[in-house]
């Protein structure tokens, strides 16, 4: 089982100045490219996959964008991810503007509020 990391949440901000650990420092350095973390990411699905006698080609990567630039997305398309999903419809369309024409899939994940819903039901394919 892979380490998880979270915060320690009752510091103030000056006691919690660097308070990663190494070993998640140096998995950020050594993956800071978005081919290399997505490439890591298909590989824990696959081996998942293999482990639980499920064929990994069934298995879809949801590629959560919300706080990534179009320019982040347009990195991970060029590594083969089709798939993103966005929570916030006003963050959203300008990423999938950028995008429109393409073969890539967007998934709203989240509530609706009723005045979005014409805006999510034209631009994402899925709701979540």
């Amino acid at each position: 089982m892979p380490r998880r990391w979270r915060p320690e949440r009752n510091r103030s901000n000056a006691e919690n100045t660097n308070t990663f650990p190494a070993w998640l420092l140096a998995a950020d350095q050594t993956m800071s490219s978005i081919g290399n973390r997505l490439l890591a990411v298909r590989s824990r699905i696959e081996n998942s996959a293999k482990q639980c006698g499920r064929e990994p080609s069934t298995i879809t990567l949801l590629a959560v964008s919300k706080t990534r630039t179009v320019e982040e997305i347009h990195a991970a398309v060029n590594c083969g991810q089709r798939h993103f999903g966005e929570n916030y419809l006003q963050d959203a369309q300008p990423k999938i503007d950028a995008f429109r024409g393409t073969d890539l899939i967007w998934h709203f994940i989240g509530p609706v509020q009723s005045n979005k819903t014409r805006s999510v039901a034209r631009d994402f394919n899925w709701v979540h």
